[in-house]
């Protein structure tokens, strides 16, 4: 489901994919806040899921 509506969004608008991903980061950093854990920025979600 998640890649059909990436799909979507590239085709409907390239740009979305760049909103999606800033998005993405956004997200990922509100769940680790929830949990208590502070993350300054998108470079530390990427080491932390490598």
């Amino acid at each position: 489901m998640v890649i059909q509506v990436l799909i979507f969004l590239v085709i409907s608008c390239p740009c979305g994919l760049v909103f999606s991903i800033s998005l993405g980061y956004f997200a990922g950093i509100g769940v680790f806040s929830k949990q208590g854990v502070l993350v300054k920025g998108g470079n530390y979600l990427e080491r932390l899921k490598n």
